[in-house]
């Protein structure tokens, strides 16, 4: 799983950075890539100024209880999804 702001996930579509694509990166995500035999990469980005110890936990134990994990972009915008 790769954890990060979503302030560098900006950074690193402005700088053309291999992977950042065309993407929108406005709110909290979840990316799931189909890996090779069986493991799954997993991208988050987070609405937070900087990434620390609590932040990785919480992050862990949110992938862990999500139900609806499924390959692709889950956002999580606030309005009416």
């Amino acid at each position: 799983m790769t954890l990060a702001t979503l302030a560098h996930y900006r950074q690193s579509e402005s700088a053309g950075i291999a992977g950042a694509g065309q993407r929108l990166f406005n709110c909290p995500f979840i990316e799931i890539d189909a890996g090779v035999e069986g493991v799954f990469q997993l991208r988050v980005g987070l609405d937070l100024a900087i990434i620390d110890e609590p932040a990785i936990k919480k992050s862990i134990i949110m992938i862990r209880n999500y139900k609806r994990l499924v390959i692709g972009k889950i956002e999580f915008c606030g309005g009416n999804t």
